[in-house]
């Protein structure tokens, strides 16, 4: 993207591709974050191709295929892989929707974190 943009022009470029692609390296710190790029295919429907990341696949599932050592050359053969299996790509852009949908949603993390203050209410005062 050439800097911050519309939601308009980010939602019409997210309608017209075939796939999305994390370009973020494998590190100590991308290991550790969930990509805002990565929920946001999935939001789309979009498969996607990125490196290895413990949070990334974490979210993304098996809706994103994933290089496992830092090379651009092996993220171009699988964006190709990727982009010649039009069935695959399909597939993987409903799984990443769906997850979004549900184990990702707003309304699950609510009642993750509401269950973890109560975890933690009741254990008040006991360490």
């Amino acid at each position: 993207m050439p800097g911050r943009v519309s939601n308009e022009f980010v939602f019409t470029a997210m309608r017209t591709m075939d796939l999305g692609v994390s370009g973020d390296p494998k590190n100590s710190y991308n290991d550790h974050c969930t990509m805002n790029k990565a929920l946001e295919y999935m939001s789309f429907a979009k498969p996607q191709v990125m490196f290895d990341l413990k949070e990334g696949r974490a979210s993304a599932a098996e809706s994103a295929a994933y290089v496992m050592e830092n090379s651009s050359e092996k993220l171009a053969e699988a964006i190709l892989g990727v982009l010649e299996d039009p069935p695959g790509r399909e597939q993987m852009g409903r799984i990443g929707e769906q997850r979004i949908k549900t184990q990702l949603s707003w309304e699950r993390s609510v009642e993750q974190l509401l269950s973890a203050y109560e975890a933690a209410r009741r254990h008040e005062g006991k360490c």
